[in-house]
């Protein structure tokens, strides 16, 4: 989940949106207290962290949750390996 209860709902939907289009990440809009948030499948989870990784400072990773999806007949690879 992306924390973006601070912006419209109107924005969250097209950053969702945008998502989808540029990155082909599953995703959605949500509601957290009331307030829109993007959601992320876990079957896109792994493929997140791999656009994302760069921009996320080492202080922070811990944030992350570990994956989540296990694809039939594919090992998930550890968290570790995902984010260096």
């Amino acid at each position: 989940m992306l924390n973006t209860q601070g912006f419209k709902e109107s924005e969250v939907e097209k950053a969702s949106q945008e998502l989808k289009e540029k990155f082909d990440l599953k995703t959605w809009v949500g509601k957290n207290k009331n307030k829109p948030v993007i959601k992320i499948s876990g079957e896109d989870y792994e493929k997140f962290l791999e656009l994302s990784n760069e921009y996320i400072i080492d202080a922070m990773k811990y944030k992350l949750p570990t994956p989540r999806v296990n694809k039939p007949g594919v090992a998930s690879a550890p968290l570790v390996s995902l984010i260096k």
